[in-house]
């Protein structure tokens, strides 16, 4: 090897380390700063995505290199990218795309400009994605740290939510009165979403006969307080989304550890095993729940079971129709107004007082709690192809991940399975990937098997 060759490995190793301590750095912030949801949030997230994506080119530029890999969710998601910049083109200009294409125009111009200032900082992710994960190292390293980050972030949530008093951090006042938070986030939903984001990982990562044993304790001790967090938020959504991800790993476990099968004929202790552990991690999760308090946890998941007061039968029906299910119907409504293209990316604020059959209980609620009927809404029919054109991309990917002869990309494809199964669950019921915090991992996830392809 010639030394300039030497010379432009080394500095190729070097940015790839940068990019891949920022991505650790800017998922942590995401979280961190309350989901970024707010204005300054966002902000500092989009510059610092802006400046990894700069570092890469300047690293291409220096190295000469023509290698550029685009994971394949990179394509569903620059099309709705296109829809939402032709949705607030002709927001503006209604003439300009006149005789051209037909997009309805966004209701909301403002918020649809917004999204997809995110969505652009999502795309340069997953291109990002695509050139650090293309290491083996990289890739046992992220499930080392997203354990370790997942048993840090559940362990503070629940320190905070022992010791609350009205403060994120115990430092700033809570301001929504109409949510329960839980950890940095102000509703305790999506908390629950985003530990399902993470649990998977070490939960694979014990399943993996390849990883080193002594390990393997610390990585059940992530899981079960990740567990325990998630199931502490009282999300009911939340808690069956896991359960399903539980469910999902289990049956596709024998995946994990198939280079191995034909080589010993103790398979099937080694799957036996592999159950086993995921059940002691349940009895765990589900006895520390019990060990730390479960009176509100049960009258949660039941009907109010020893109230002294009568419930009807029509209580959670009324309950359900002034909350989930008005903005459900609105936003149903929204999508019969405008079907090809919908009302707009991030639009439902508005369209909830234009279409809702009723006044609601908050006028500023500005997402429809389902993200099937969020998308349908915001983007019609077109989003609606994007979308299952991105869970096709994605189950092709993790297919052919969980049929890899490298461990590492069958653990990703493993985790990436349970996390998709749990989100698609939990999406019926909530608004998760409306979030960057919880977008920026899921899109980092898909794109880890489409780049190794």
């Amino acid at each position: 090897m010639s030394i300039k060759t030497s010379i432009k490995m080394s500095i190729k190793m070097s940015i790839n380390k940068i990019i891949f301590a920022g991505f650790a750095m800017l998922v942590s912030f995401s979280a961190l700063a309350f989901g970024t949801v707010e204005p300054w949030s966002i902000l500092i997230f989009e510059v610092l995505a802006a400046a990894l994506f700069l570092v890469w080119l300047i690293s291409l530029v220096v190295t000469r290199s023509a290698e550029i890999r685009i994971p394949a969710l990179f394509w569903p998601l620059l099309v709705y990218t296109i829809l939402g910049i032709l949705q607030m083109l002709s927001a503006g200009q209604p003439d300009l795309l006149a005789g051209v294409i037909t997009v309805s125009p966004s209701i909301d111009a403002h918020a649809t400009q917004g999204v997809i200032m995110v969505l652009i900082t999502l795309l340069a992710i997953i291109l990002l994605t695509g050139a650090i994960t293309a290491s083996e190292q990289n890739l046992n390293l992220g499930i080392i740290l997203l354990s370790c980050y997942g048993f840090g972030l559940a362990l503070f949530a629940l320190i905070q939510h022992f010791g609350w008093n009205g403060r994120f951090y115990w430092l700033r006042a809570q301001e929504l009165s109409n949510s329960i938070p839980f950890g940095p986030f102000a509703n305790r939903n999506h908390f629950a979403g985003y530990m399902e984001l993470l649990l998977p990982w070490p939960l694979v990562a014990i399943l993996d006969n390849n990883r080193r044993r002594e390990f393997k304790l610390f990585y059940a001790s992530s899981a079960v307080w990740i567990g325990l967090a998630a199931v502490w938020t009282q999300s009911r959504g939340g808690i069956i989304s896991l359960l399903t991800e539980v469910v999902v790993l289990a049956l596709l476990a024998q995946h994990i550890n198939r280079d191995q099968q034909h080589q010993s004929s103790s398979s099937g202790i080694r799957r036996f095993w592999q159950y086993f552990a995921l059940a002691i991690v349940l009895a765990v999760i589900i006895a520390g729940t019990f060990w730390l308090g479960n009176e509100q946890l049960i009258s949660r998941l039941t009907p109010a079971s020893g109230s002294s007061s009568p419930v009807t039968v029509d209580d959670p029906q009324k309950k359900f129709s002034s909350s989930r299910g008005l903005f459900w119907k609105a936003a149903w409504n929204t999508f019969i107004m405008h079907p090809v293209t919908g009302a707009g990316l991030g639009s439902f604020q508005v369209a909830f007082q234009l279409y809702s059959p009723q006044p609601g209980p908050d006028p500023t609620v500005a997402h429809a709690h389902n993200d099937y009927l969020q998308v349908l809404a915001d983007s019609g029919i077109i989003g609606a192809i994007c979308l299952l054109w991105a869970v096709v991309v994605l189950v092709r990917n993790w297919r052919r991940g969980l049929l890899s002869l490298s461990a590492s990309e069958r653990a990703c494809a493993l985790a990436g399975c349970a996390v998709m199964s749990g989100l698609m669950v939990h999406s019926i019921f909530d608004f998760n990937l409306q979030l960057p915090s919880h977008s920026l991992l899921f899109v980092i996830f898909g794109s880890i098997e489409a780049a190794k392809q």
